[in-house]
């Protein structure tokens, strides 16, 4: 259907959830409760999706399951990201983006159409997101982010420390006094 079409059957929608708010009208029913509401437009035409899967997942579980349901995939969306960005790798880094802008424009086209009720289109988010999953853990995310001169200072006196020791590595719980002693 063309957007005329759409914005009538959003508006169809948009009457299911004022009439069934807390519940909804149950998963998989909108081709069987869409009737209910239907206008001169689309009178003797059954709707079967809400060509707007938002919508249609708001008509379906009620408002409060579906907002809580918007709000984790936005949230999972936005944790992707952040997980990409602190990619230090810069190849996994554009790749990671890369994916997830994919993911990004199925989101914004299921605004639009049920894009992900066909098994490949399914596949291809899934996909995606596994990408974005592995660039943030593969591009070397949980090596140290600072490597300062006061760090590299840092770790050369504590090897200096160790090779006076013989090796041995000092338990932190050991307080030291100005010359070195153990302290108590």
């Amino acid at each position: 259907i063309g957007l005329d079409g759409r914005w009538v059957v959003w508006g169809e929608t948009m009457e299911l959830m004022r009439r069934f708010p807390l519940a909804g009208i149950g998963l998989d029913a909108f081709e069987r409760v869409s009737p209910l509401v239907e206008s001169g437009f689309s009178a003797g035409k059954v709707s079967f999706h809400a060509h707007n899967d938002y919508l249609e997942l708001l008509a379906e579980v009620g408002l409060p399951l579906g907002i809580l349901a918007l709000l984790l995939l936005l949230g999972g969306l936005a944790r992707l990201l952040w997980r990409v960005c602190r990619c230090r790798d810069a190849l996994h880094r554009t790749l990671g983006v890369a994916a997830w802008c994919g993911l990004l424009a199925i989101a914004l086209h299921e605004g639009v159409d049920y894009c992900l009720r066909a098994p490949a289109n399914a596949f291809l988010a899934v996909a995606l997101a596994v990408l974005c999953l592995l660039a943030g853990e593969v591009g070397g995310r949980n090596e140290p982010r600072m490597h300062t001169k006061e760090h590299e200072g840092d770790l050369v006196l504590a090897q200096r420390r160790r090779e006076r020791r013989g090796g041995e590595v000092c338990p932190r719980s050991t307080r030291r006094d100005t010359k070195g002693r153990a302290e108590g």
